[in-house]
């Protein structure tokens, strides 16, 4: 009968529009990565607000950050020592090891290529791989995504009470907002130690593998 929609149509409707909500979803994720200009080294709380925002919204935005992991749109955040921006996948990625905090990529690209060798050390693992190759960067995320498929639904949350400094008050760096006169012109004479903050997402997540129980004790941290 005319104006009516079949079974098999609707079902095809409802597939369109969950797919055109996750496209919107990966492009205001991919949108909100690119303002980021900082991304932090040292101290544990450095980087810029936009990137802590983004941490906080825990693992449920997982699949979206694993979706842009080879991603090579540039960002304006500058990488520290290595030299070269973040690209959008770089930033993903830090952000992934952020929520899931035992999650170390260095170690995991050697478990799954053993005979790569990287030319400058053990902590440069991750960028000599994504920049000696292109492919590289979507053979990685092949590996997270698979990955993350067996461990996903055995997660265990792990509440931080620690607290953390947001700027290195012995280095040069951005001034913090409302702290001027302690990070301005007497910054160098100034014995003042700034202030120390909780961690935003107040917790991360952990993979249940065999050294777990030695990073919660490390940490001090309290999980589920």
């Amino acid at each position: 009968m005319q104006g009516c929609i079949s079974q098999r149509d609707m079902s095809g409707y409802y597939s369109i529009q969950s797919g055109y909500a996750a496209a919107k979803s990966l492009q205001k994720m991919k949108a909100s990565i690119q303002k980021i200009e900082e991304v932090p080294y040292m101290p544990p709380l450095s980087g810029d607000g936009r990137y802590w925002k983004i941490v906080k919204k825990g693992k449920r935005i997982i699949p979206l950050l694993i979706s842009l992991l080879d991603d090579t749109t540039m960002t304006n955040a500058h990488v520290r020592f290595w030299g070269g921006d973040y690209t959008v996948g770089d930033i993903s990625l830090a952000l992934f090891e952020e929520i899931i905090a035992n999650f170390k990529v260095n170690d995991f690209i050697l478990h799954h290529d053993p005979q790569y060798d990287c030319p400058l050390n053990i902590t440069s693992v991750y960028w000599c791989f994504v920049r000696s190759a292109p492919l590289n960067r979507t053979l990685l995320k092949q590996w997270v995504q698979a990955g993350y498929a067996s461990y996903a639904d055995s997660l265990i949350w792990c509440q931080d009470t620690n607290l953390y400094f947001k700027r290195d008050f012995r280095l040069p760096s951005p001034v913090p907002e409302g702290e001027e006169e302690i990070f301005g012109k007497k910054r160098e004479a100034s014995n003042h130690v700034p202030k120390r903050y909780p961690h935003p997402a107040r917790g991360f997540y952990l993979i249940k593998n065999a050294e777990y129980e030695n990073f919660i004790e490390m940490k001090g941290c309290k999980c589920e």
